[in-house]
């Protein structure tokens, strides 16, 4: 029996259905997802306690009442296939700490809605 050496590449760019969530409590999705979904500059947050999830879609532009918004932002490296969301408020509400390190998680898109579960986050 002989080993021999695997060439192992870790990616670089997040997939579609992914995403990034970093130390800090800040998301990263594909600029392909966000769009897909009509998140442009702005999207409400909201979360589910009882099966701790964060979700995250458009403002509702015909609702009379104001939503309460985040920014979408640009990062500050140059990856300009990326938006960042800084969800530590939605985190701290549902009692989740921001990782360690940073990891990637797989998203559940429903209607306009990019879904992450929490209890992935182990």
């Amino acid at each position: 029996m002989a080993f021999e050496i695997l060439s192992v590449q870790r990616p670089h760019r997040l997939e579609e259905d992914q995403a990034s969530v970093h130390r800090d409590g800040v998301v990263s999705f594909t600029l392909q997802l966000l769009h897909r979904h009509q998140i442009h500059g702005e999207v409400v947050v909201m979360i589910d306690r009882d099966t701790g999830r964060i979700a995250i879609q458009p403002p509702d532009k015909e609702d009379p009442a104001p939503q309460p918004t985040l920014k979408v932002r640009k990062p500050n490296k140059a990856n300009q296939a990326t938006r960042e969301v800084d969800l530590r408020q939605a985190m701290k509400a549902l009692g989740v700490s921001p990782p360690e390190k940073a990891f990637r998680i797989r998203v559940v898109c429903k209607g306009p809605r990019i879904e992450l579960f929490t209890s992935e986050w182990n």
